[in-house]
């Protein structure tokens, strides 16, 4: 493993105290359920839920936030009329977010006005939501199965059944990277994979010997990495189902997977409070931060340059104007994981960025003046973003 080195971009500093209560019972545990970066990264969004009873604090509490990914300030809030919220989702415009949680309501946001543009209620806990990527689409997913809605009205326009519904329960669901397929992940260590046009389930593989808790689909189309609640991480053939490499080092439930833009690595957070990063190229794990607390949701920025994680967080909750404080200043975390030069030039040669990657690291200075003064359609400004974090990452690391 190679020498830990994070740059904290930012971390919000929780104001906890133990022992304060909340009609006489111990200080409540919320924690950060769902993060989704704005396509420019310029903002994160993220959802807040309380755990077994889901609407034990007032609805101001599970407001969706968004936070500027430079500052960490929260700058805008869209209140929602329901409790907590299991998942967020940019589209890939960046101009609206759709959300869901055990209301069983799902809502697509415009967030230039910030009002709600639609709505559908299912009469079942919602877990996820996630836009197909061509923005034609949303998944929705129950324990049952996933419902696909329309983002024009939010009429329902397809779906699956889960094979072993009644049996076992769906938790995670990922559309493929072409949005032709989805993959959902099951209670019973299997993984179905269904075909938007052929309408069916076209492949079910029982890859884990405990229940699946988090899938996630490489950006070439052909692996899946999956995980479990023994701590196991899969990755194998979305065609066949054939093992190319198991990741083990979590103890206990992996509960969030995410590729990293060029597939050659992967993040996994774990219930045993660590975030660990795979080179999935020679299954090593490249690095780990422990966080101390559960950690649920990690994502990587759209160049993958940056990576955000949050998770279990107390509050000093006596009152509403202490409860807002700890919400926004929740446990969520950036970071540059691995900041080197070489890092630069993938990242660069991923976005074709017109511009000469320091080879030392004396020229860093030089190289965010550039990057900085570049026209605006460039490049794009995610790609932008990512190399000026990870270069400063590098000179803060000197």
């Amino acid at each position: 493993m190679r020498r830990l080195l994070f740059m904290v971009v930012f971390c919000f500093s929780l104001t906890t105290n133990n022992h304060s209560q909340i009609s006489g019972q111990e200080a409540p545990i919320g924690y950060v359920s769902s993060i989704s970066w704005s396509p420019d990264a310029a903002s994160i969004a993220f959802g807040i839920a309380t755990p077994n009873f889901t609407c034990m604090m007032p609805t101001e509490f599970y407001t969706i936030r968004l936070v500027d990914t430079l500052t960490g300030d929260v700058f805008q809030e869209i209140r929602q009329d329901y409790c907590s919220i299991y998942s967020v989702d940019f589209d890939i415009e960046g101009n609206r977010l759709v959300t869901t949680g055990p209301a069983g309501v799902t809502e697509i946001w415009n967030l230039m006005t910030n009002e709600r543009e639609l709505a559908r209620r299912m009469f079942a806990f919602m877990y996820k939501v996630e836009w197909q990527p061509n923005n034609n689409a949303v998944l929705a997913l129950m324990d049952s199965g996933v419902s696909i809605y329309s983002v024009n009205n939010v009429s329902e326009i397809g779906g699956w059944v889960s094979p072993t519904a009644g049996t076992a329960d769906l938790v995670d669901a990922v559309w493929s990277p072409d949005g032709s397929a989805m993959a959902g992940a099951s209670t019973d260590g299997n993984v179905f994979i269904w075909n938007v046009a052929q309408n069916q389930i076209i492949g079910t593989f029982h890859m884990h010997e405990s229940g699946v808790t988090a899938v996630a689909w490489h950006p070439n189309g052909q692996l899946i990495a999956s995980a479990d609640t023994n701590g196991n991480i899969l990755v194998w053939n979305s065609a066949d189902g054939s093992l190319q490499s198991v990741l083990t080092g979590h103890v206990g439930e992996v509960r969030d997977l995410d590729w990293n833009v060029d597939g050659t690595s992967l993040v996994s957070a774990g219930a045993d409070g660590t975030v660990r990063i795979w080179n999935t190229n020679d299954t090593s794990l490249m690095e780990i931060v422990s966080v101390g607390n559960p950690v649920w949701t990690a994502s990587y920025s759209p160049y993958g340059g940056r990576l955000a994680f949050g998770g279990d967080f107390q509050l000093d909750a006596t009152n509403m104007q202490s409860i807002n404080e700890s919400v926004n200043g929740s446990a969520i975390q950036i970071v540059v994981p691995d900041p080197s030069l070489e890092r630069l030039q993938s990242i660069g040669d991923l976005c074709d960025a017109p511009l000469t990657i320091p080879m030392q690291a004396d020229q860093l200075s030089e190289f965010i003046t550039q990057i900085e003064a570049l026209p605006a359609d460039s490049i794009p400004p995610a790609c932008a973003a990512d190399l000026i974090a990870v270069a400063e990452a590098i000179r803060a690391g000197e």
